[in-house]
């Protein structure tokens, strides 16, 4: 097993009509695994949803719990089966190039016996057009002991070119 952190794929998009960014074939010699991602949506509004998608289920369910930092407190609480809304980022009408970050952590994600839980931290602009951020954080759990081997990522406007990734793990 590995020590550390590890840098298991990094990439820059190249392309603006990119919608989801996937990993398969995660290798199951590590703990826990780390997202990040920094860029803009090809969203025509300030900010666009973010989906999360774990071994092609569609059926499983996902939940949520999370506050988002906007015009004050605001607390969310949803389940639902099939691919969880868990972060948002930057749509082209946000002020000009300014980048939305997501940061996801999976926690025991090689584990068989315990059902998947975890953190996502994300930052966008608010509805309005004066660029003022938003700042959300949601403990997300998934409801399945499967091991992960595959992540997916999409917003279905495309995430635009130049945008940054990576997923890295650790023991």
């Amino acid at each position: 097993m590995a020590d550390g952190y590890t840098v298991l794929e990094y990439g820059t998009l190249a392309s603006s009509s990119t919608t989801d960014i996937t990993f398969s074939n995660i290798p199951q010699t590590f703990s826990h695994l780390e997202f990040t991602f920094s860029g803009i949506s090809m969203m025509v509004q300030n900010r666009a949803f973010v989906y999360l998608k774990i071994n092609d289920d569609t059926s499983t369910v996902y939940s949520r719990i999370g506050w988002a930092l906007e015009n004050g407190l605001n607390r969310d609480v949803q389940s639902w089966a099939g691919p969880m809304n868990i972060a948002s980022i930057q749509g082209t009408t946000a002020q000009a190039n300014q980048a939305g970050v997501m940061k996801f952590d999976f926690v025991n994600y090689s584990s068989t016996v315990l059902q998947k839980t975890g953190f996502a931290l994300s930052t966008s602009t608010d509805a309005s057009a004066s660029g003022n951020m938003v700042g959300k954080q949601n403990a997300w759990s998934y409801g399945s002991t499967n091991a992960i081997t595959k992540i997916n990522f999409n917003v279905s406007s495309g995430f635009k070119a130049g945008s940054t990734y990576s997923l890295g793990a650790w023991k």
